[in-house]
């Protein structure tokens, strides 16, 4: 697009990911002139969406999708008309993506929150053919948006939401485009669609209390649209809920690497060498089950151990056949050593010939951490956890030096906090009122209070976008 300094919409939405896509084409199909800001380079657009699973959820019936959100969000409950909005929009997310021209298949997979009522209202993961992951849901997003003329401005930062000081009503925003001030002017409303704060370490450290933030998704997770809103108002909802996952940080590497250890033979510990937690506990999309209730996990800065044996077993890190997705896996196209031997000489894992040097090496107890593998060691071979209830088939003795580990890097797929919002997707502020012509979709502004299933994070995204953008382009001009 040509460069200006000023450009102007009806409806503006900030963030190319599913939920922008779905806002700016349901706009512009409701007759609104759109511009989609994106602050990536178009080779790194697609924000989370493009590196996730691209898969989605669509739930075969509304009144069951309904009983189980308010289920999922368990003690962190939310508005009534906020769950009927989700329940019966989702509903129409593969219909949606077909009409777009998309093949869509479905993956049947167990249902993740089996035990949580409602859930038979989940019948597996949506998808565009002929697979999932592999960026498809996101080329066929920007296939539609192209095929529309949807005008994109890449290479733009939104800054800050501009505001009509008569009405407070949002009219645009001040941006940065390759480096230059511009004002973005919108007609009708602007649509904050710009991702999540993973990669925000201040805010990370903030709302998560989580140190040493690193994403998992895509590195534009800067909590742009969450900063913006604040500055004009905005409630603030759920923002101490994220899915996080074992990972590793590695330097020069945008994103981090989400750990698979191919054997038994490990344990995750935290500052004083103690295990806290079942590693084997199946981890629903950052909770694992305690007791009848499910917890974040993990919950605090901790460490992964591991021996000689699983070094040998296989790389800890998934290959792209394995697991099409992911930031390192498809844009940095990352290829992880057979046997961890190359990520180790350049020190992402330390390495130790003793269980207590490894502890000094990582800033641990060396004494406790050893203390705490001899435990382990022999709950492995006595078939039983007497500490955490590990499943026996899924213990193996570590005992075989040298010793590895790493600190987990804090990775976080996404986070959920953001910009409080009613069941139109219109913005509110601290009072519940409605900040005029401001809506908020996708990652930004999740709905997610506490549990979410696969695919439920861009369902949310797709539903709340088409919201967002039909009811931005009904706005007068």
């Amino acid at each position: 697009m040509t460069k200006t300094d000023n450009l102007d919409a009806d409806v503006v939405v900030i963030g190319f990911g599913a939920a922008g896509a779905a806002a700016a084409i349901t706009a512009h199909d409701a007759g609104a002139r759109v511009l989609m800001v994106e602050k990536m380079p178009e080779t790194y657009a697609g924000g989370s969406t493009r590196v996730s699973g691209n898969v989605w959820f669509c739930p075969t019936d509304p009144e069951t999708a309904l009983r189980y959100l308010k289920n999922l969000c368990g003690e962190y409950p939310i508005a009534q008309e906020l769950m009927r909005a989700w329940a019966d929009e989702t509903a129409h997310n593969t219909q949606w993506v077909e009409s777009l021209g998309a093949d869509v298949g479905l993956m049947e997979v167990p249902v993740e929150f089996a035990e949580v009522p409602g859930r038979e209202c989940d019948d597996g993961f949506h998808h565009v053919g002929p697979a999932w992951g592999m960026g498809r849901l996101y080329n066929a997003l920007k296939s539609a948006v192209a095929k529309r003329g949807i005008q994109v401005s890449y290479n733009t930062r939104a800054r800050q939401l501009l505001r009509d000081p008569k009405t407070n009503a949002v009219v645009g925003l001040a941006a940065d485009q390759d480096g230059r001030a511009i004002e973005i002017r919108a007609r009708r409303g602007v649509v904050l669609a710009s991702g999540g704060f993973a990669n925000n370490s201040e805010l990370v450290r903030t709302f998560l209390r989580l140190p040493e933030a690193c994403p998992w998704g895509s590195p534009a997770s800067t909590g742009d649209g969450l900063v913006m809103a604040q500055e004009a108002g905005a409630a603030l909802a759920n923002m101490h809920n994220y899915m996080g996952m074992l990972g590793l940080r590695a330097p020069g590497h945008a994103a981090g690497f989400n750990v698979v250890f191919p054997n038994n033979a490990w344990i995750i510990v935290d500052y004083g060498g103690n295990r806290f937690a079942n590693e084997s506990a199946q981890n629903k999309h950052g909770k694992i089950l305690v007791g009848n209730r499910y917890i974040l996990f993990p919950d605090r800065p901790c460490f992964a151990i591991f021996d000689e044996t699983t070094r040998l077993a296989g790389p800890i890190y998934p290959t792209i056949e394995a697991q099409p997705y992911g930031w390192t896996q498809r844009i940095e196209d990352y290829r992880w050593s057979a046997d961890n031997r190359v990520e180790i000489e350049k020190g992402w894992i330390a390495r130790a010939a003793t269980v207590e040097e490894l502890g000094a090496k990582l800033g641990i107890d060396g004494a406790q951490l050893a203390a705490t593998i001899a435990e382990f060691n022999a709950g492995s071979e006595a078939r039983r956890d007497v500490r955490h209830g590990r499943n026996p088939e899924m213990m193996a003795p570590i005992r075989q030096p040298p010793y590895y580990g790493f600190a987990w890097g804090a990775l976080l797929v996404y986070t959920c906090g953001g910009p409080r919002k009613n069941e139109r997707a219109q913005v509110l502020d601290a009072f519940g009122a409605v900040i005029p012509r401001l809506y908020a979709a996708g990652e930004v502004a999740s709905t997610y209070s506490h549990c979410m299933a696969g695919g439920q994070m861009i369902a949310d995204a797709l539903a709340f976008g088409r919201i967002a953008g039909r009811h931005a382009a009904a706005e007068a001009v």
